[in-house]
This record gives structure tokens, C-alpha cells and sequence, in this order.
């Protein structure tokens, strides 16, 4: 699919120092691509859950970053795994927008969700705020707020669905003018994301986070407190036994556990 958008690709590359291999190398964009089979990536077989933040950071201290893409994205959400990508190589076939173009609205959840469906490889997301740009009279950009005190929000998502210039930047405008915000808090998923939409509109790194896990369960992930204890005691087609915590129940049920690469905590204070 990357050869497809035009792009010199090295296969299979050892060129990176410290980092055995990348399955994907594009040498103009300095953009190197894993795809990470569930099985092969689980401690089943890999038994390091910091093998994926290892990789992401050996690769960025080297000015690469690493898309790390996932079984179950590519077959349950390949084309916006190819959306990603394509932006990423700066190959979108779509015009650029310039921010000051669009409108900010606020859109039900209803509406961001089945926009979100679409264009981010996380997908959807609750929150307590829904806010769209709209251009002319379409939708091209989706954020979801969640509101942590009065003054405090996180931002949840931010997907467009082409290349909108200053579009977050414009949301986070209309934000400050509608509430008393004080802070905003994101996080940057290290398999997709070096932050640089972040840094660039005046966020500053707060803290990385470890890495965190969820459970293969048949061809996808399910996340881990989907099978807490209770599960295990309540589900009649789980393994149960007294006095074993998750982790041994997981283990007698043969549940393996895929580790992401962890993230980075971002953190924006607005000025009085």
C-alpha cells in the first residue's frame, strides 16, 4: 500500500541503529511502519511489554518516527489506517483548508461519533463536549472535550477528515472564549502520534506514560478491564478459581496480553 502512493520504500530495513528491524521504511519522510500480528506481538511471544515503546523511542531519538499499525486495525479499519498513512507522507489527493475558512460548531454526539467512525483509527469517543468545523456545508473536523473540573478539560479526540490548516488551533480558541478553561490535557498514543500537533500549538510534555495492555481476544484487542476479576466469577465460558487474581486467572483462561508503546501526557495552561 505505501509503494502504491508513489514513495521510494526500503523492505524489511536494518539501517536504524539499536532497532533490529522496521518492516517499512520511507527514507524522504524519515517514516518507518511496523505491522504488528496480535499473536506474534503478545507476551505469548514476546515477553518484554516495553518492546514497542523501546522500538518507538529508539526510532525517535534518531529523528524517525515509527507508525506502529496493528492486526485488527488494518482488517477492521484499513482505510483509515490508509487515510493516516497517506497524510503522514503527504500524499492526501484532498485540498488544504485553511482554518479561517471554517466554522465552529457545537455537534451531538451523534454526530461526532459517526465522524470519528470514520476518520480516526481509535475510533469513537464519549465526552462532555462535541465540537465540529464546518466547512461550507460539510463536516471536516471533529474534537471531543471531557471535562475534568470547571477549569480543566481533556481533549479526548481530534480527527479531520482531509488537511484542515490551524483547525485545532481555531477549536481551541473557540474553547477559551465559550469557558472559564484554564488547562487542557492530551495524550499523544506513541503507536500513531510524536506529539508535533501538540508541541506546535504551544503544549508542553507533562509526563510519558508506561506502557498499558489489553487482552487478544480471537482476531482483536479487548480492553483489560473488560476481565477484571468479576468477569472471570460471572462469565460461565471463563476458567474460575477461587483466590487467583486477574493476572493467574488470564493465564488459566490462556488470555495473552499485548502491550502498546505507552504515550506521553500533554499539557496546555491559558494565560489569565
Amino acid at each position: 500500500f505505501v509503494e502504491s502512493l508513489g514513495v521510494h520504500v526500503e523492505r524489511n530495513y536494518r539501517g536504524i541503529q539499536n532497532v533490529s528491524e522496521v518492516d517499512v521504511f520511507v527514507p524522504s519522510k524519515k517514516l518507518a511502519i511496523e505491522y504488528n500480528g496480535l499473536y506474534f506481538h503478545s507476551d505469548a511471544r514476546q515477553p518484554n511489554k516495553n518492546y514497542h515503546y523501546n522500538k518507538y523511542k529508539k526510532c525517535k531519538e534518531q529523528g524517525i518516527q515509527l507508525i506502529q499499525i496493528w492486526e485488527d486495525e488494518w482488517f477492521l479499519r484499513s482505510d483509515v489506517v490508509k487515510s493516516m498513512i497517506t497524510h503522514k507522507l503527504g500524499a492526501t489527493p484532498s485540498r488544504r483548508i485553511p482554518a479561517r475558512k471554517t466554522e465552529v460548531i457545537e455537534i451531538p454526539y451523534s454526530v461526532a461519533k459517526d465522524f470519528l467512525d470514520k476518520t480516526h483509527i481509535q475510533g469513537p469517543a464519549t465526552g462532555s463536549l462535541y465540537l465540529g468545523l464546518k466547512y461550507k456545508d460539510s463536516l471536516v473536523g471533529v474534537s471531543v472535550f471531557k471535562k475534568r473540573t470547571h477549569e480543566i478539560f481533556e481533549l479526548v479526540r481530534y480527527s479531520t477528515s482531509g488537511t484542515v490548516v490551524g483547525g485545532l488551533g481555531k477549536i481551541l480558541s473557540y474553547l477559551r472564549n465559550k469557558t472559564p478553561i484554564k488547562r487542557i490535557v492530551t495524550f499523544a498514543d506513541h503507536c500513531v502520534s510524536d506529539g508535533n500537533l501538540y508541541t506546535t500549538l504551544g503544549f508542553k510534555e507533562d509526563a510519558v506514560l508506561s506502557p498499558d495492555y489489553k487482552y487478544k481476544i480471537g482476531k482483536t484487542r479487548e480492553h483489560k478491564f473488560k476481565y477484571r476479576k468479576s468477569r472471570f466469577k460471572k462469565d460461565p465460558s471463563l476458567v474460575f478459581e477461587e483466590g487467583k487474581t486477574e493476572n493467574e486467572l488470564a493465564a488459566l483462561n490462556n488470555l495473552c496480553k499485548v502491550w502498546d508503546a505507552g504515550k506521553t501526557r500533554y499539557v496546555k495552561d491559558f494565560d489569565e
